[in-house]
């Protein structure tokens, strides 16, 4: 019973941090005070997400996104990249799936604009993110100081990193550098780099906005237009989580005193998957101990603690989430909260890798409900697929009834064509055997040929088994795309008397569409006591000729015998 209560109190805990909210930051101060310097820093040492507007353009452009086609496509007209634009580039980033897991670091909002609506609009977009800042980190620099560091920023030209005078100056960078790095140096290839890199101080450019007097421009309109509704949206902000650092203090130590902060507060980061090392795994193994030993062995939780496997076992839980009862692979294992989990594919190993929140969250996803049933006639198949279907929710499935409309429109397309070429072939025939008879589609003899081969057509007229495949995959598809655009798990279907041959089997693994479970209803009873299947059958035929009469008649009355058989009394309607 013990054990019962530990792991009852372990799940809870489990579920309790996956809902956690994610820490998320917002970095503020003056132009050129060092935010994305710190915002980077942070994000490397909180892994968290980095949304900075500089770095954020720099990635679609590097990764060709269609975003980044766009921005290019503007840069090569000459033009600059509109405010509007930056901004929703910088929403979309904040509502990212791997923010939503791992929280971000932002250093690029509210940025500068001559609109002070503008500025008013990104403070409110700010307050309405459905992950709002926790910290606000306020760098406070005064102005001169400001000034006297900017003035001497230069940039480089390709990656549009920049150096502070410290950095760039070639007595300290060469003398210290030399006295120092190298001597850290593990390789002759990280040498190369670091000679490369003394090299490309010599391209450093001076940016005409770093001048002091353009510098001071921008603070100048940085306290007219901004701090001022900046002032009012922190003072609004819990003075708990507003932290003031000092600008005239190194990355490290505004790093420093911000992580010391978070501890004394108790934060934590959130968990962060783990890639395990599976070339341990040497020959393949279905084995669940050998896999588990293999994978646990080569990166433990913590000293002494192994991974244990998750409730999902070998199932890959992102297949599991999509509808799919997939097992995964030792080759994409991730160790995540000290669990252990098996992915089915490189891209279900991503999307975990980017937020395993949602595929690990309560309630745990129910495998989809893939279910044939067939049988004799008359057996209450329909009506035990209405009922499976409605208590797992899912869709009954009557492959001939789908097929119908498909195949009716591929028949008259078919009959056509073999019309016309018939019809063209008992003309040419005709006028090969008399040049002189003028022959047309009309003609006694084409119509005899004409109706002959119909007639042969409609004896063959049968649904080819691409036809299933294409009708029964492109409905299935169609359904389930619709359930998850609602937002809503995808439940499954229930085939209705299919399979009913062999060559419905190979339909069915044509489509790739296979039920995992095939119930075959049949009577077990003795032939000659089998009253039930004689009542079920006339009651089938009565409807039958009931709704045929209905049709050229008012029905009063029926009368049933013992014997079955069924008078109707009518009264015909002229």
């Amino acid at each position: 019973m013990a054990c019962l209560v530990d792991n009852l109190m372990e799940d809870e805990a489990e579920k309790e941090r996956l809902q956690a909210k994610p820490t998320c930051f917002l970095i503020v101060g003056k132009p050129g005070v060092g935010k994305s310097t710190l915002a980077k820093k942070m994000a490397e040492s909180w892994k968290c997400v980095l949304v900075d507007d500089t770095d954020l353009l720099r990635t679609h452009i590097n990764d060709m996104t269609e975003e980044g086609v766009e921005l290019l496509s503007i840069l090569s007209e000459g033009k600059s990249i509109t405010d509007d634009v930056v901004l929703q580039l910088i929403l979309a980033r904040l509502h990212s799936p791997d923010v939503k897991h791992y929280g971000y670091v932002l250093s690029c909002l509210p940025f500068l604009s001559d609109d002070h609506q503008n500025i008013q609009k990104q403070l409110e977009l700010i307050q309405n993110l459905k992950l709002p800042p926790d910290f606000v980190i306020n760098i406070k620099c005064p102005d001169s100081d400001l000034v006297q560091r900017l003035s001497g920023m230069k940039k480089h030209p390709e990656t549009g990193q920049s150096y502070s005078r410290d950095q760039w100056e070639g007595e300290e960078v060469y003398g210290r550098e030399e006295e120092n790095h190298v001597k850290e140096l593990e390789s002759e290839e990280e040498q190369r780099d670091e000679e490369l890199s003394k090299e490309s101080l010599d391209t450093l450019l001076w940016m005409p906005e770093n001048l002091p007097a353009n510098t001071l421009d921008r603070i100048h309109l940085y306290n007219d237009s901004v701090l001022a509704k900046l002032k009012d949206y922190m003072e609004g902000h819990n003075p708990m989580y507003l932290l003031e650092l000092d600008g005239n203090s190194t990355p490290e130590e505004q790093l420093q005193c911000v992580m010391s902060r978070l501890g004394s507060m108790a934060v934590q980061p959130v968990a962060v998957p783990v890639l395990l090392n599976t070339a341990l795994l040497e020959e393949e193994t279905e084995d669940t101990e050998d896999i588990l030993t293999s994978l646990s062995s080569s990166r433990t939780v913590a000293p002494g603690f192994w991974w244990r496997w998750s409730r999902w076992g070998q199932t890959c839980p992102v297949a599991l989430k999509e509808g799919k009862n997939l097992t995964g692979s030792a080759e994409f294992s991730v160790g995540f909260q000290d669990k252990l989990y098996l992915l089915s594919s490189r891209e279900a190993h991503q999307k975990f890798l980017t937020n395993p929140r949602q595929y690990l969250l309560p309630p745990m996803p129910r495998t989809p409900c893939r279910v044939s049933i067939i049988g004799a006639p008359l057996m209450g198949k329909s009506t035990l697929c209405r009922l499976v279907a409605q208590h797992y929710g899912g869709v009954v499935l009557d492959v001939e009834e789908l097929l119908q409309p498909v195949f009716a429109m591929a028949e008259q397309e078919r009959f056509e064509k073999i019309k016309v070429e018939t019809t063209r072939a008992a003309i040419k025939k005709i006028k090969e055997s008399n040049e002189e008879m003028l022959v047309t589609e009309n003609h006694p003899a084409v119509q005899e040929i004409l109706f002959n081969a119909m007639e042969e057509a409609r004896k063959s007229s049968l649904p080819p088994i691409d036809l299933y495949a294409e009708v029964l995959e492109k409905h299935i598809k169609e359904i389930e795309e619709e359930e998850v655009s609602d937002n809503e798990d995808w439940a499954g279907w229930v085939l209705d008397n299919f399979p009913g041959k062999l060559s419905d089997v190979d339909v069915l693994e044509k489509s790739q569409i296979l039920p995992d479970f095939i119930f075959c209803l049949r009577d077990t009873a003795e032939k000659k006591g089998n009253k039930d299947m004689i009542d079920r059958l006339l009651r089938k035929k009565k409807l039958l000729l009931q709704k045929k009469l209905e049709k050229h008649s008012n029905l009063q009355k029926v009368v049933e015998e013992d014997e079955g058989i069924v008078i109707y009394v009518t009264q015909l309607t002229l």
